[in-house]
């Protein structure tokens, strides 16, 4: 369980910095 929420953080943490600046562009843009 614990290597599981692990990794799913981790995917989270990706996503985050990957995504929204990809939004804040669009919308800035």
């Amino acid at each position: 369980d614990l290597t599981q929420h692990l990794t799913t953080r981790a995917d989270d943490s990706h996503a985050a910095p990957v995504f929204r600046p990809a939004k804040l562009k669009n919308l800035i843009s």
